[in-house]
């Protein structure tokens, strides 16, 4: 059944019909026949076969690149909380004023700089610096960042985190194809 061969550009095209009825659970005999009766050449089974998993193998790159720009997107994430929580336990440990006033002063009036109110009465101004411990929960959150970017990179062993598909794909569709193949839902 030689015959005329597909360019590039045909196969191209052949591969996203091929898709479009795969997808739609189309028996890959009825496939081959559409798409042999809808161009001006034809193709076998085993070219049929070979387009097939060149579709797969584009799903999974596919689906790779998304799972990891996702893995990016929220690492980036993670850095930038975490960044913001150090940042905040070192504010949370710096000196702590407290500004203290004493003395009588007359209804409306405030004490300006001098320690003087407006009706000139006398206001104690006590300043007191004080270290701080820092805040705990500042320090918790860059905690919770680590934890969670380690098990987003599977660093922790006993509970790694595997993103692939865990049954082999080409099992899944070689089981899918040949059911398609005979023709039995």
């Amino acid at each position: 059944m030689s015959g005329p061969k597909r360019t590039e550009r045909q196969r191209a095209i052949d591969l996203d019909f091929v898709e479009d009825l795969y997808v739609r659970c189309v028996p890959i005999n009825k496939i081959l026949q559409e798409l042999n009766d809808s161009r001006p050449y034809s193709i076998s089974q085993p070219m049929l076969s070979y387009d097939l998993a060149t579709i797969r193998e584009r799903w999974k790159k596919r689906s790779e690149s998304s799972i990891t720009e996702q893995i990016s997107k929220e690492l980036a994430s993670l850095d930038k909380i975490e960044s913001e929580a150090w940042e905040a336990w070192k504010r949370s440990q710096g000196k702590a004023e407290t500004l203290t006033r004493k003395g009588k002063k007359a209804a409306g009036s405030s004490a300006g700089a001098d320690g003087k109110g407006e009706s000139g009465e006398t206001i104690e101004v006590t300043k007191r610096e004080e270290d701080q411990i820092g805040d705990p929960r500042f320090l918790a959150e860059a905690r919770a960042c680590v934890v969670e970017r380690r098990k987003m990179m599977g660093l922790d062993k006993p509970t790694k985190i595997d993103h692939r598909v865990h049954s082999d794909p080409e099992d899944v569709v070689s089981a899918m194809e040949a059911k398609l193949a005979s023709g039995t839902d």
